[in-house]
């Protein structure tokens, strides 16, 4: 199984687009770098990607698994797919390019390409003969190329089959609005590729027609390359609401007849390809435990949590006048340190550093002075420890800085309290005592990623002697936490 394992992770390391598997509660089961790379520091296993992606746009592209949609990322438009799988969701990923210098080539060359046609038509109406023949075979010339650059030229929207669109409008509309709507589709528009926003388009129905009790959606072809579809109501149709005026004007247009709402959207014949069926795939999931974690976090044993272990280092002692100048942190999934999902920041303080705290942590102000300020870093630490529980060692020292920078997420277990809970009797809580009673290497000390990892080791080697006195679940250990009397030390 470990070496199933390392072979799917070198094979999705060496993908060029951002892979993510998530469970049905949208929690990272997997993922590979360059999805890391896209999403950020707030993507880690065990997290939620809801954090980091809007909701119904993945339950609604998980409908469409062969659309592209353009969505904002954490760190810029990503252009993703979804597909569903027996529990969960598979996401792939990719950088949206802007409107950058190829598509105004693009939009160049298309210029030219017309140009050059309009001239063959003048010099085709005077032309006889030989030169006429050369014309023609220049015309056809065009036509090619116009149609190359057609194909090379992105489609701002997704394209879905007719009766898709129409199963997909009454979906959303049943689940948004707690109604059944009927829909039929005319037999002239079965295989027809409506292109639209389709989750702008849903959305801004849903938004449209509430209130509304009863409602029918019709299907229909419209002349050439237009799909005409048809919201019947029992009264009045209502304004539409803008995010479904702009998603219909965006390709087609949209109007309002007595009880009817009317939109005309392109459309093209579906290839053959279109219509073959393909099996459902199988999920990749194979033992992951993220797939048993309980809903309610009070029911949560500390095995099945995941939890960040951080540290700071400072400019001195003084929470109200000192400063950070170190910020780094790890995910623990259970008993698991994760290694390879870690945070590291150096930081400007912005003020000197006394001689003793650089005896410490060996940080000077010259080393710190093209750093970014703590403000700057704080949002990227903040996504990475998002929907987790954080571990540190004398936490209330740490949480003290920053709560004063404005992050405050509770609760916090302290491996300096879970040391005494363990060995009342201990004379030396220090960090590297505890590393060295639990057999962990003391390196990186008082660097804040090199705490950070003993902390994380630390604390995993403290769980089964936790569970053995029966401290099983997250608050269990917090209430046994509260009554001791370190747990009243505050900075």
């Amino acid at each position: 199984m470990e070496a199933e394992r390392e072979r799917l992770a070198r094979v999705l390391a060496q993908l060029p687009q951002g892979v993510v598997l998530s469970d049905e509660r949208g929690l990272v089961l997997l993922y590979n770098p360059k999805a890391r790379a896209l999403l950020g520091e707030g993507l880690g296993v065990g997290k939620s990607l809801f954090g980091l992606l809007d909701r119904s746009l993945l339950l609604h592209a998980q409908s469409l698994p062969q659309a592209a949609f353009l969505v904002q990322g954490p760190k810029g438009p990503l252009r993703l797919k979804a597909r569903a799988l027996e529990e969960g969701f598979l996401l792939l990923l990719e950088e949206a390019l802007p409107e950058g210098p190829s598509r105004e080539r693009l939009h160049r060359l298309k210029d030219k390409a017309a140009g050059v046609r309009a001239l063959v038509e003048v010099l085709e109406r005077e032309t006889t003969g030989e030169a006429k023949r050369l014309l023609q075979v220049a015309r056809e010339a065009l036509d090619e190329i116009q149609g190359l650059l057609q194909d090379l030229a992105p489609s701002p929207h997704e394209e879905v089959l007719a009766q898709d669109l129409l199963r997909l409008l009454a979906g959303r509309l049943e689940a948004r609005l707690a109604l059944t709507p009927g829909w039929t589709l005319d037999p002239e528009a079965e295989g027809l590729l409506v292109q639209a926003d389709t989750f702008a388009l849903a959305e801004g129905l849903a938004k449209t027609l509430e209130g509304t009790e009863e409602v029918f959606l019709r299907g229909g072809a419209e002349g050439e390359g237009l799909f005409r579809l048809t919201v019947l109501l029992p009264r009045e149709a209502p304004r539409p609401h803008p995010l479904l005026a702009e998603a219909a004007e965006a390709t087609g247009s949209l109007w309002r007849e007595g009880s009817r709402l009317v939109l005309l959207l392109p459309a093209r014949k579906a290839p053959p390809e279109a219509f073959k069926e393909t099996p459902a795939p199988r999920a990749l999931v194979y033992d992951l435990t993220l797939l048993q974690v309980p809903a309610g976090l009070e029911d949560v044993t500390l095995d099945q949590l995941l939890y960040t272990a951080f540290d700071l280092e400072t400019t001195g002692l003084d929470p109200e006048q000192d400063a950070v100048v170190a910020l780094a942190g790890v995910h623990v999934l259970g008993r698991r340190v994760l290694r390879q999902e870690v945070f590291e920041a150096l930081v400007n303080p912005g003020r000197p550093i006394s001689p003793a705290a650089t005896a410490v942590h060996g940080l000077t102000a010259e080393m710190l002075r093209d750093k970014p300020p703590l403000e700057a870093v704080l949002p990227a630490f903040r996504a990475f420890v998002q929907d987790t529980v954080l571990v540190a060692h004398n936490g209330a020292f740490d949480l003290a800085f920053l709560r004063r920078a404005g992050l405050d997420q509770p609760p916090l277990l302290d491996t300096l309290l879970l040391a005494q809970l363990l060995f009342p009797d201990l004379k030396d809580y220090r960090l590297e005592a505890l590393a060295h009673r639990f057999g962990v290497p003391a390196t990186g000390r008082h660097t804040a990623l090199g705490d950070a990892l003993m902390t994380a080791e630390v604390f995993v080697r403290m769980q089964p002697l936790l569970f053995e006195r029966g401290l099983k679940r997250l608050w269990d250990v917090v209430e046994a936490c509260r009554r001791l009397p370190l747990a009243r030390l505050r900075y």
